[in-house]
C-alpha cells in the first residue's frame, strides 16, 4: 500500500472514543465496512460510532455479530 493509501486508511479508522468505535477500530473496520457487513445503514452506524445515536436492539445485535465474529470476515 502506498503512503497516500495508508493515510486514508488511518483516517477511515479514526474513532471517536465511544465503545462502539473502539470495537470497530480494534477489528480494523471502517464505518462503511461495518455497515456493509452488518446490514445497518452507513449513516446509522456513523451516528452510533460517534455516540450521537443509541442503536435499536436489532441494530446492536447486527453490529455486535460482526464485531464479535471470527477475525476474518
Amino acid at each position: 500500500m502506498n503512503e497516500a493509501a495508508d493515510k486514508r486508511r488511518g483516517q477511515k479508522l479514526r474513532g471517536s472514543g465511544t465503545e462502539w468505535s473502539k470495537l470497530r477500530v480494534a477489528r480494523d473496520l471502517s464505518v462503511s465496512e461495518l455497515a456493509a457487513a452488518s446490514g445497518v445503514p452507513r449513516s446509522i452506524v456513523g451516528l452510533i460510532d460517534q455516540g450521537r445515536l443509541n442503536p435499536s436492539p436489532q441494530q446492536a445485535a447486527a453490529i455486535l455479530a460482526v464485531l464479535s465474529g471470527p477475525e476474518t470476515l
